[in-house]
């Protein structure tokens, strides 16, 4: 009876992803919507086996709304919803794993969402989320650097870690270097410098502070 009962509410759950995917078609959903949508993923995804990792979701998640509310009306920027996104759609991609019966990879894609959601929650309970400042990217500058010296005239790129192997994500920072100055949400992500540059794993946030420079070495 208790299988039949999680089979139910992992059909609603999911029946709640697909509503708030619709709509938000088009658009960036706002951060309400998406921090709902990430719980009913988590929620759905119960029956992968592993009740650790998504009840630290979950956890992750509830701080993040606290945070979020704290602000002045709940605003959450847009490079910080677009990471939000990001996670959303890795839980998609479990989601379509464990229905395959893959759940090896669904696991795989879970660990890696609650590692950037993690992340997201150290900044929040580091800084000041609680204080009314909500949900707040990071200003991170990079210097690209040879040897000692700083060397201009590079385009430093990034992409959120877990989508290194999709190309359409990848981003570029405005301005060539050195430096080079952006917001970005707290997380994990892979940059470098130019198309052939050596991908290096790079955490933003987690300190709670508003700002954060970045060396990258020059080959």
């Amino acid at each position: 009876m208790k299988a039949i009962r999680r089979g139910r509410v992992a059909v609603v759950a999911w029946a709640v992803v697909v509503a708030l995917a619709r709509g938000a078609a088009g658009q960036t959903p706002d951060g309400e919507v998406l921090l709902r949508r990430l719980s009913a993923q988590a929620e759905a995804l119960r029956p992968l086996g592993d009740p650790a990792v998504v009840a630290r979701i979950e956890q992750h998640l509830g701080v993040l709304e606290r945070a979020r509310l704290a602000a002045l009306g709940g605003r959450v920027g847009v490079e910080y919803r677009e990471s939000l996104l990001a996670d959303a759609a890795l839980l998609d991609r479990a989601l379509a794993l464990l229905r395959s019966g893959d759940r090896e990879r669904a696991r795989a894609a879970v660990v890696e969402a609650e590692a950037d959601l993690a992340i997201k929650r150290s900044h929040v309970e580091a800084g000041v989320g609680f204080a009314g400042e909500g949900l707040r990217t990071v200003r991170v500058t990079v210097r690209t650097m040879r040897g000692a010296q700083e060397e201009r005239g590079h385009f430093v790129w990034f992409v959120a870690r877990a989508w290194i192997d999709d190309q359409r994500r990848y981003a570029r920072f405005d301005e060539m270097s050195s430096p080079t100055t952006a917001p970005l949400a707290p997380g994990n992500y892979i940059m470098w410098l130019g198309e052939a540059g050596s991908r290096q794993p790079i955490v933003v946030g987690g300190h709670g502070r508003s700002q954060q420079t970045i060396d990258l070495a020059l080959p």
